[in-house]
């Protein structure tokens, strides 16, 4: 544990005091040259590295996927005019955004890798609408916490 950051040595250090179990250095402890045979800061961070470990790695990729998804504001325009008129189909999102075909088609079909939106097929035409309220929830969110 060799060039640990002060952040996280000052965050260890107030860990220990409210724990009330800094008996050692801390700094050697940080440093890896613990006295101690029973080291409290390497409990703590390997507590640490036990819970991050147990996020699911399929988890997170999924969920930064809705969040690439809806990083662009042209998506995010797509998402509100589709809770607005609840279906439209690739021309009508196309001519209300303002793109080209393919720029339009390029971000629908990021929305809907991310599940963000479905299509369901009409004869030849794709209508395209929120695949669930809680899309439009994380918007409006998204919205209070910028402000």
């Amino acid at each position: 544990m060799s060039e640990v950051s002060e952040v996280l040595f000052e965050r260890v250090r107030r860990t220990m005091e409210q724990k009330d179990i800094l008996e050692c250095q801390l700094g050697r402890c940080l440093l890896g040259e613990c006295s101690l045979t029973e080291c409290p800061v390497e409990d703590w961070i390997g507590e640490l590295r036990g819970k991050a470990e147990s996020i699911h790695k399929k988890d997170l990729t999924l969920e930064a996927r809705v969040f690439h998804a809806l990083s662009d504001p042209l998506r995010v325009k797509i998402v509100k005019l589709l809770a607005i008129k609840g279906e439209l189909c690739a021309c009508e999102i196309q001519a209300a955004i303002g793109e080209s075909q393919s720029s339009a088609s390029y971000h629908i079909g990021l929305l809907r890798k991310a599940g963000i939106v479905t299509a369901e097929k009409h004869g030849v035409w794709a209508y395209y609408k929120i695949s669930s309220p809680t899309v439009l929830s994380m918007i409006n969110m998204a919205d209070k916490i910028g402000r």
